[in-house]
């Protein structure tokens, strides 16, 4: 498994990253019994009196005496630690992603450019870099370690890759992936904003959310690096969403998982794959917050490629012309240039786009002017018991759009208990769910476009 998440990284980074990835990083397995199958962290602990052989045989004399606290793991830059996992776990394997993301990014998987400043190292391993925990996760993620098979027991409600070792042979790779990923991604949003555009007010104010930036002093006093707000639509607010582009002006997400509240920066956020952000929420000043950062990234990986696409945005590779323009910061006593949002689609776009709210305006377009051309699909209907096996068929984007219209009518009639959860209790999650996995397996893991107009 580690071996295949490097073999990974080889195959996407250009020959100047690749040489990096050979270097030695000791990794210490945690002092805890369990199998394959223990889900979560096993509980049963060693300490270093144990008489099972593999204390008194090897993590003795190996000499890793780090007492272990209730954290899975912690990478130090030259070693990682395991102790709420065992590293040979699948649970480990995911948190091997993780800490060697921490050991990794700045001069390898970033090009060397390091981190964007404002950005923590949180940032980029949970819902950017890391793998799902997963494979039915609904989360925009990559699975970069795990073979899945189909005859797994999870397989009818996979939404991640099946197999990274044979998915992924190179960038362009990955591009593709993405890129027909957010076919699906752009296109059910897109139906569902439309659906929700027919509301009453109140019924909006239900579904949809609002994120804005709060910008706090860091260690240094500066003011420029944002935190992403998710708070409630007011009635005036609300009432200004009269068409689908009013949504991204407006910086609308959906209620259904993301709840109000402040998403501190370097924190463990995953952007989730069918609860919509249309907002293109920026940081002109700066670097942008957690979700908006992640969010965006991924946007841009579908756009343009990891290289060109996602490293400039989440990386200081820009931080040259940030000084050259005289746009500077000093951090930790030292003045180097600042990175803003700003920069970031000038140099990426070379003026294609005046806002980042233009950027994702037309990425919505794009699929919009292929919607004649959508592949008919066919999948078990989530509106009726599941005993019945009802197989829908759809042949245009007319029909998702009248479904999706229902889903979200009954969504509106849904109480929000405390323990509400999309998976069980959201018709439109059902729905969306059942289109993306009948998509993913189509075209074979997204080899393919949904807009081929295969009928």
């Amino acid at each position: 498994r580690q071996r295949d998440h490097y073999d990974y990284w080889y195959r996407i980074l250009d020959e100047k990253g690749r040489e990096k990835l050979y270097r030695n990083i000791l990794l210490y397995d945690a002092y805890k019994f369990g199998t394959d199958h223990t889900e979560g962290k096993a509980t049963e602990v060693a300490d270093f009196d144990n008489p099972n052989p593999a204390m008194q045989h090897f993590f003795g004399p190996v000499g890793n005496k780090v007492g272990h606290n209730q954290h899975g793991a912690y990478a130090t830059g030259d070693a990682v630690y395991y102790m709420g996992y065992r590293m040979l776990d699948k649970d480990g394997a995911i948190t091997y992603t993780h800490e060697m993301t921490h050991d990794s990014d700045q001069d390898i998987y970033l090009g060397g450019y390091g981190r964007r400043s404002g950005l923590g190292p949180e940032f980029f391993a949970k819902g950017l870099l890391q793998a799902p925990d997963h494979p039915d996760d609904a989360t925009i993620t990559i699975n970069s370690i795990l073979k899945h098979s189909k005859s797994d027991s999870t397989e009818s409600r996979r939404l991640q890759v099946l197999d990274p070792t044979t998915r992924f042979n190179n960038a362009d790779d990955l591009k593709q992936y993405v890129h027909n990923m957010f076919d699906v991604v752009y296109m059910l949003e897109y139906l569902e904003g439309n659906s929700i555009l027919k509301l009453d007010t109140n019924q909006k104010q239900q579904l949809l959310r609002k994120v804005t930036n709060e910008y706090h002093p860091d260690p240094d006093g500066n003011k420029v690096y944002a935190t992403n707000v998710v708070r409630n639509l007011t009635v005036e607010e609300v009432e200004r969403l009269r068409s689908f582009n009013d949504l991204i002006d407006n910086n609308i997400l959906s209620s259904r998982e993301y709840a109000s509240g402040k998403y501190e920066r370097n924190g463990y956020f995953t952007i989730k794959l069918f609860a919509p952000i249309y907002a293109a929420l920026s940081n002109d000043d700066g670097t942008p917050g957690d979700l908006m950062g992640r969010r965006m990234a991924y946007e841009l990986l579908a756009a343009k490629g990891f290289k060109d696409g996602m490293v400039p945005y989440i990386s200081n590779q820009f931080e040259a012309d940030a000084r050259a323009n005289n746009k500077t910061i000093t951090s930790y006593g030292k003045t180097k240039g600042l990175v803003t949002d700003t920069l970031v689609l000038q140099k990426l776009f070379n003026g294609q786009y005046n806002t980042w709210s233009d950027f994702k305006k037309a990425m919505y377009k794009e699929r919009q002017d292929k919607f004649n051309k959508l592949n008919k699909i066919s999948f078990k209907d989530p509106s009726q018991p599941w005993t019945r096996n009802i197989i829908k068929t759809i042949h245009s984007v007319n029909e998702l759009q009248n479904l999706m219209n229902e889903a979200v009518r009954k969504d509106t009639e849904t109480p929000h208990w405390y323990n509400y959860n999309p998976e069980t209790d959201s018709a439109v999650h059902k729905l969306k769910r059942a289109i993306f996995k009948a998509y993913l397996d189509q075209t074979n893991g997204f080899r393919s476009s949904i807009f081929e107009n295969k009928k």
